[in-house]
């Protein structure tokens, strides 16, 4: 008697305890529109080759971006988080099996940081600075000799290329 009890009772929580269902609030079309726009530059397939990268995001487009392998050196700031990235820095790979730390690459020699569609290979440094109190927020700056292809085949070379405002901008000198 007890067991049909406690049945009856489970029973009509799962039935009626846990057939909850919220209906998502509709995003406002002007931030939906204002998210397309910053990253537009981004959905083009371009491959960007360069010295450094500097990144700045919000986390609303943390989601979009890839990180480079490797452990980052991390800094705390009152309204960021900033995560840094160095060649020569040693990557290594934990065998979950065996419990050892054994190393992958022994030095790093290029990242690779994708955004969208857009491929970053970058030799020297990597920086990420995830802005805690930011409005929507997705800037890329390439420094350094920068070449840009977008079909593969024909490159462009410029001193920095910055992503920024759903725009792109090179600098020459």
């Amino acid at each position: 008697m007890i067991r049909a009890s406690i049945l009856t009772a489970f029973g009509s929580l799962a039935l009626f305890g846990c057939v909850t269902h919220e209906v998502a609030p509709e995003l406002d079309p002007v931030i939906v529109e204002h998210e397309a726009r910053l990253l537009a530059p981004y959905g083009r397939g371009a491959t960007v080759v360069c010295q450094a990268l500097t990144i700045d995001v919000n986390s609303v487009f943390y989601k979009h971006l890839s990180r480079p392998a490797g452990q980052a050196t991390r800094i705390d700031g009152e309204d960021y988080e900033e995560l840094s990235w160095q060649t020569h820095d040693r990557v290594a790979s934990r065998s979950a099996a065996v419990g050892l730390n054994l190393p992958l690459d022994p030095v790093v020699q290029h990242f690779y940081v994708k955004i969208g569609e857009t491929m970053f290979v970058v030799d020297r440094e990597v920086r990420i600075r995830l802005l805690h109190r930011a409005p929507p927020t997705l800037t890329a700056l390439a420094r350094g000799t920068v070449m840009v292809t977008t079909d593969g085949k024909t490159a462009e070379y410029f001193d920095q290329v910055r992503y920024a405002d759903g725009q792109v901008e090179t600098k020459t000198k």
